[in-house]
């Protein structure tokens, strides 16, 4: 069995509308969680882990949110090892991505 993470996000000036989802084997789950806890602790100020919920990509590229203030350098080594671990733990990503804009105007053809 296989748990999911899921995401998605929508730009409605362009159109598009994008889901993914990383998929963990639930025999895994407990050490990829462990695995990713120590990203956290390593990563994250001790003064902001109360306020960290979850990894925002953006926020971790960009340096916002809980990553303010942390070097460059440090928050693509973190972002690197994530992705290390998705590679380790042979975790499937699934992805698509849809057309808003086309699939209203198929709607509207149906009315």
């Amino acid at each position: 069995m296989y748990l999911a993470y899921l995401d998605e996000s929508i730009d409605k000036e362009c159109g598009l509308a994008m889901v993914g989802a990383l998929l963990i084997q639930d025999d895994q789950f407990f050490v990829v969680e462990d695995y990713v806890g120590m990203v956290i602790e390593n990563l994250v100020p001790i003064n902001k882990l109360e306020k960290f919920e979850e990894f925002h990509a953006w926020e971790l590229f960009g340096g916002h949110g809980v990553f303010e203030g942390i070097d460059e350098k440090e928050r693509f080594e973190a972002i690197e090892a994530l992705l290390a671990a998705v590679q380790s733990f042979e975790m499937p990503f699934v992805y698509s991505a849809v057309d808003t804009r086309a699939v209203v105007r198929q709607n509207s053809k149906c009315v």
